[in-house]
């Protein structure tokens, strides 16, 4: 699989890239402070990568499937995590996680009861809306 997401450094070259016909508009001594401003970003571009390497490795966790391995199925009297079929070790250990928790946290009896309550909030407001 190929990389899918933009480095921070390519993302600098991309800046520096799209300021190409504004730094042709500049005035000779103008154009030496914007080139010397962009080899500095580039320079730091890997530092800033370093100092963002955190927050990236956050939002990979927050995204990959394979953390959370699955998604209830609703609508079932039951616990049933649906996984994808192309799932690794790490997804299915995690859905059985994820099953776990909704046995632990009751996720059905607290469903039935919303529904239930729900339903006895519309029929009651079935006679005004006639």
């Amino acid at each position: 699989m190929g990389r899918t997401l933009t480095t921070f450094t390519q993302l600098v070259w991309q800046e520096i890239e799209s300021l190409r016909r504004y730094r042709r508009a500049l005035r000779q001594e103008d154009q030496q402070a914007l080139d010397a401003l962009f080899a500095a970003a580039r320079c730091h571009s890997s530092a800033g990568a370093y100092l963002a390497r955190n927050a990236f490795q956050t939002i990979k966790k927050k995204v990959n499937y394979e953390e959370y391995g699955g998604m209830p199925l609703l609508g079932v009297n039951g616990i049933c995590i649906i996984a994808h079929g192309a799932s690794t070790p790490k997804a299915i250990k995690n859905a059985l996680r994820v099953a776990a928790e909704s046995i632990e946290h009751q996720v059905n009896p607290h469903i039935v009861e919303e529904v239930r309550r729900h339903h006895e909030k519309t029929t009651s407001l079935e006679p005004a809306l006639r």
